[in-house]
């Protein structure tokens, strides 16, 4: 019996250490539990927290896709614009090209004929200067033979007038020769 009773004390603190371990465990186990339910519940907040905003990304996507197709088609409209601008500049710088070469055509025309008549021109001073020339030469000439035929008849006038000159004196000592010979002759007509 005393055997039965020291068995039975054994398993019954067996038990009790049995049971305590259980406690301890399902204490833990809680303890875990608890945890794991407070980490569910962040995990749930940052999940409804990443969902809010999942929702303002996709707003803003929403948004932003929207403003992306309107700037698309502005940018097409934009692009379109352009074109249509190149072409009329291109039109309108052709034109201008065009209406550029028609107005060099008629000023290289208008210089041309300005050309031919200032080479016209040139041609007739040309021709006036070499008979202007010609005229001054002969008239340079005609001049230097007037300034020697001058320059002869000044010699010649001095020479004539010198011989003047002695004819005037040869009279003079003629004259008062006469006069003495008559005074002479006067005198022998009254001396006879």
């Amino acid at each position: 019996m005393r055997q039965t009773v020291m068995i039975v004390t054994a398993l019954m603190i067996a038990l009790l250490a049995v049971s305590g371990f259980i406690v301890a465990g399902s204490v833990e186990q809680m303890r875990q539990i608890t945890e794991k339910n407070t980490l569910m519940d962040e995990m749930a907040l940052q999940v409804k927290q990443q969902t809010e905003r999942a929702d303002e990304l996709e707003a803003q996507n929403g948004d932003l896709s929207a403003s992306l197709e309107t700037a698309a088609r502005e940018r097409d409209e934009a692009l379109m614009r352009q074109q249509e601008l190149a072409e009329l500049m291109a039109q309108s710088d052709a034109q201008r090209v065009q209406e550029g070469k028609e107005a060099l055509a008629g000023d290289y025309d208008a210089l041309l004929l300005e050309r031919d008549t200032l080479a016209s021109d040139l041609d007739a001073l040309t021709e006036e200067r070499d008979t202007l020339a010609m005229e001054l030469s002969q008239a340079q000439k005609a001049l230097d033979d007037a300034a020697a035929r001058s320059q002869a008849a000044s010699a010649r006038a001095d020479e004539l007038e010198e011989q003047l000159d002695a004819l005037m004196e040869e009279s003079a000592q003629t004259a008062l020769a006469y006069e003495q010979r008559a005074q002479e002759d006067a005198q022998t007509i009254e001396t006879l």
